[in-house]
């Protein structure tokens, strides 16, 4: 079905947006939250320059034409322009060191380089060997891939074990250390992004291959996130087969081994495979690989503590290991854990259902921190929810654009007024990207990224606390989420996480389970809406059967969303301004939710039951985790008051480290302070 599917349908990627005056697109409520930033304006000129390249572009992509024809000539020219334009702005306002090009730029353009990843790090020194081993274990064509990793000054061993990483690395990829003086993460992605488009046109000036703008692509990373072995092989997928798609954002999920470290019964793996460690543990050979997620079905978890692979007694592991030498430690419960697979994917997850290990006061705890995610990914992977219809946010977690795009303002860094620094701020390129009229689409959910927990960490302690810091107003509009206030937490993760433990489970059931399911189902409806307000009958009723039927059960869905929207509601969708139809979008999402609220967590307790079957977990040991949960509180009836961002600032809670946007120590508060 995947195969078959029309992809990328062009009413749902605002074309209108090509057309509407530059000086329009800048004053928007995105593009002028640069105006409250340390960065260089994004011109009108080049806003004009790039709805030029994008009208252009439609137009051959209409009626192909090959590669050799003169009009992709005349595309890779404005490319050009744009791209030297945005540089020279650049040097001019950071200094010549921020746009110059690698300096084996021409060995990387006789390799025929065109995917560059820049990733971004900060005292990440517990993640990001991780993220960089997923980077350098993609199935695709390494020989193909540069890779920045751009320190932000980190204070720990972060440093040292890139340099660590990249000393041993027998893979394809070139890899290079760059260290950005100048504090904040945008700063540390701005350096990247800008040295590799620079890279991108010095290899073209050098072989005159000037399609390279066009069909490179340039992604960002945090240090904190890794990917599954797939994605960059699909990104790439989905770039070469629509020349008319700017960005892909890989489908997003937290890490759900990390999620579990907030419940009573988790306890830390082994995860050493250095000789020490494996001194005297038993070997046992397979015959299937060790090296990709398919190991968990291939070693079926009723089978792990039984037979021949079987973990040894008495509570120590069992080396597995295959033909190519890969190896994976299982633990007498049925843990497994791959030595080359930094993904965790959800297997560990089910395990502690099956072992018992989520207790039965933990039950709305699990929902908040695991159903929520094994939800989404189940509607794309399994219930014929198709990405196609979804607009995504840019977060950076390997958000891939073409080269060329990148000039349409560079990484942008986004900040309000009220706030003491803009370094720790969300940096949404892809919004900016979409307001201009580029197609920005979500990748397959099949080939997913994992990231922390620490920004569900603030959102939960941000409900017990009734404060709105660190994370942002999840109730707020979108633009508003986009440049919450982003402190980098990694040096009080523990305390956070150590304090969360201690939350009753009613917490859960009444506060953060209802809040934060909201999430998914407000972006999915919202997104719906939007689809079908611009698209043609056909595909309206498609969506209709596809979303809504399943989501709220009702057969005639045509005539529900009539009797809650209005009968002219998607009309008046599609008449209105792209960043105005966003919002609107949104709170029609959120009358639906109201509305429905009982068949949608009806259609949640469905959906996980369909996903627990898929894994082939019989219902004695999920039955007791979804009773109920239909009759779950429906969190936009609850009224909560909105707390300006800036407070965080003025309190006694944290230690603050204002330059780097960090918070050093957090500081316990009396309970008649909370």
């Amino acid at each position: 079905m995947r195969n078959d599917r029309q992809l990328f349908m062009k009413a749902f990627s605002s074309l209108a947006n090509r057309v509407r005056p530059p000086g329009g697109v800048l004053q928007g409520s995105l593009l002028s939250l640069m105006h409250t930033s340390s960065v260089n304006k994004i011109p009108a000129e080049h806003i004009a320059l790039a709805q030029q390249i994008l009208i252009e572009r439609e137009e051959l992509l209409d009626c192909p034409v090959p590669l050799d024809d003169s009009r992709w000539r005349r595309i890779w020219f404005l490319q050009r322009q744009l791209v030297q334009d945005h540089l020279r702005m650049r040097g001019e306002y950071y200094g010549l060191d921020q746009v110059a090009p690698l300096p084996d730029a021409a060995d990387l353009a006789a390799e025929r380089r065109d995917v560059f990843i820049v990733v971004k790090f900060m005292d990440e020194e517990p993640h990001i060997d991780a993220t960089m081993f997923s980077i350098l274990s993609q199935s695709m064509a390494l020989s193909r891939v540069v890779l920045l990793m751009v320190d932000n000054n980190s204070t720990d061993r972060s440093a040292e074990v890139v340099q660590q990483r990249i000393e041993r690395n027998m893979t394809a990829p070139r890899i290079y250390y760059l260290n950005q003086a100048v504090p904040g993460g945008g700063s540390a992605a701005r350096l990247g992004t800008d040295r590799a488009l620079a890279t991108v046109l010095r290899m073209s000036e050098i072989d005159e291959d000037w399609s390279r703008l066009q069909r490179a692509t340039m992604a960002v990373s945090d240090g904190d996130t890794v990917y599954e072995t797939g994605v960059l092989k699909e990104i790439d997928r989905l770039m070469a087969a629509q020349d008319g798609v700017d960005g892909v954002m890989p489908f997003l999920i937290y890490k759900l081994t990390a999620a579990l470290r907030f419940f009573r019964e988790y306890s830390e793996l082994d995860a050493r495979f250095d000789a020490d460690a494996l001194n005297g543990v038993a070997v046992k050979d397979v015959n299937f690989t060790l090296a990709s997620m398919s190991a968990y079905s291939r070693l079926p978890r009723r089978e792990r503590t039984s037979g021949e692979c079987s973990a040894a007694p008495s509570g120590a592991y069992t080396l597995l290991r295959d033909a190519e030498g890969n190896r994976a430690k299982l633990f007498p419960d049925g843990q497994l854990l791959l030595e080359k697979l930094p993904v965790s994917g959800d297997d560990r997850a089910l395990i502690y259902l099956e072992k018992s290990y989520i207790g039965a006061d933990e039950k709305w705890k699990w929902h908040a921190l695991i159903g929520h995610d094994l939800f989404l990914r189940h509607l794309f992977t399994d219930c014929g929810f198709i990405e196609d219809g979804v607009l995504p946010d840019t977060s950076d977690a390997l958000k891939t654009f073409r080269c060329w795009s990148y000039a349409i303002g560079g990484q942008h860094q986004l900040s309000k007024p009220g706030l003491k620094i803009v370094t720790g701020t969300d940096y949404q390129s892809g919004r900016v990207l979409q307001a201009v009229g580029c197609r920005v689409v979500l990748g397959d959910a099949r080939h997913y990224a994992e990231t922390e927990t620490d920004r569900l960490a603030k959102m939960i302690r941000n409900f017990h606390l009734t404060k709105n810091i660190f994370y942002g107003d999840v109730r707020a509009a979108a633009i508003e989420r986009a440049s919450g206030l982003y402190l980098h937490m990694t040096r009080i993760q523990d305390q956070v996480e150590t304090e969360i433990r201690a939350y009753p489970d009613a917490f859960y059931e009444h506060i953060v389970f209802p809040e934060g399911i909201v999430f998914p189902l407000r972006w999915i409806i919202k997104n719906t809406l939007v689809f079908m307000a611009l698209s043609d009958q056909d595909d309206r009723a498609s969506l209709m059967r596809q979303v809504f039927r399943q989501i709220t059960g009702s057969e005639n869905v045509e005539h529900m969303l009539e009797e809650i929207l209005g009968r002219d509601a998607l009309s008046i969708l599609a008449a209105m301004e792209h960043e105005v139809r966003d919002n609107a979008a949104e709170r029609m999402a959120e009358q639906i939710i109201v509305a429905c609220h009982h068949q949608i967590m009806h259609f949640y307790v469905a959906t996980l039951t369909s996903y627990f079957a898929t894994q082939g977990a019989p219902e004695d040991l999920y039955g007791w985790l979804l009773k109920g949960v239909e009759r779950c509180e429906c969190a936009l009836n609850r009224k909560v008051e909105p707390i300006h961002l800036a407070q965080a600032w003025g309190g006694s809670e944290f230690v603050i480290d204002e330059q780097r946007g960090q918070v050093t120590k957090l500081v316990s508060l009396p309970e008649n302070e909370r």
